[in-house]
């Protein structure tokens, strides 16, 4: 009998319980309950104590990986702080680098247009008497007068490259009349596109508005985009050259059947001393700097310049610049 009940039963009856059978009975039952209970309870204790310990150390190895990260954490960010510094470090190493390089092609640009000038001034007096020479001479003097101009023109995009970087390629924008602006231009160009068989196309209308231009700049970006359009032509080819102006703005296309630009060229085409692989191939004369000075001086005169391509099929250029300056 289970010590608790035989300790009521002794409260309530003394040392005489009931002796029936009935009685019996349900004190053993009773007893019994008493017994499981007591199981259940001491089962229950030692799995509360085995479940509190795993918890524990479960907790542990959470607080220790909690550490282990921490510590990493703080390892990647040092060695972030300090990759960053040495980014930094060599970042303005190679501004700096880059800047003593365009001083110095400025400085050598420079250097070179002065004797340049003086040779190119020489070799046009001798081709102006060329007829007094053989012609054998008289060949090698045009060859050299065409070599000269070809240096005279790199070193000049050289120095306007120099005075991009720089700052220094300011444009004095004043009301000019587009219209013989652009025939001057387009007449200069006719005499390279006879030269190749080249139809040069003029789609001018009878007048244009005014415009707010640098001439010299202005005339530079348009010879430099319509005379690449000759370039990479081929004989019997064709080069379009469009003007529409509306009531705000007036827009210049330049489209060609030529070359063309292949896609994975054409996100690099303004970049400077860039030149795509046909373009090299077609011809291989070429600084790669003549779109990137278009692009700077028509951003001058608040425009923009756009462009869609095929290879094979040929290029258009679209210009589009306000009638109207801007405010600075």
């Amino acid at each position: 009998m289970h010590h608790l009940l035989g300790r009521q039963l002794k409260k309530n009856f003394g040392d005489k319980p009931p002796a029936s059978p009935e009685f019996a009975v349900f004190s053993q039952v009773v007893s019994n309950t008493y017994d499981d209970y007591d199981k259940d309870h001491n089962l229950l204790e030692h799995s509360f104590d085995i479940s509190s310990k795993e918890f524990q150390e479960l907790n542990n190895k959470v607080l220790k990986v909690v550490e282990e990260v921490k510590f990493e954490k703080q390892s990647v960010e040092q060695k972030v702080v300090e990759r960053t510094a040495e980014l930094k470090a060599a970042n303005e190493r190679l501004v700096e680098l880059d800047k003593v390089k365009t001083e110095f092609i400025s400085v050598a640009a420079h250097e070179l247009r002065t004797p340049l000038t003086a040779i190119k001034w020489i070799t046009q007096l001798l081709h102006k008497d060329v007829t007094s020479f053989t012609s054998e001479h008289a060949e090698q003097i045009n060859k050299l007068n065409e070599i000269i101009n070809k240096m005279v023109s790199l070193v000049g995009d050289i120095l306007n490259v120099s005075r991009i970087e720089e700052g220094r390629f300011g444009s004095t924008l004043k009301q000019q009349d587009i219209l013989p602006l652009l025939q001057s231009i387009l007449g200069i160009i006719e005499v390279n596109a006879q030269a190749k068989n080249i139809k040069l196309i003029k789609n001018l209308p009878p007048t244009l508005p005014t415009l707010p231009v640098d001439e010299e700049r202005f005339k530079l970006a348009l010879e430099n985009i319509i005379g690449n359009a000759v370039k990479y032509t081929s004989a019997n080819g064709q080069v379009a050259v469009t003007a529409v102006a509306t009531a705000d703005k007036l827009t210049i296309s330049v489209a060609d059947t030529g070359i063309g630009i292949a896609p994975a060229d054409q996100k690099r085409l303004f970049d400077k001393f860039f030149r795509a692989n046909n373009a090299l191939k077609h011809d291989t004369e070429g600084t790669g700097l003549g779109l990137y000075i278009a692009r700077n001086i028509i951003e001058a005169h608040h425009g923009t310049i756009t462009f869609n391509s095929a290879v094979n099929q040929g290029t258009t250029f679209i210009i589009t610049l306000p009638l109207t300056e801007r405010a600075k």
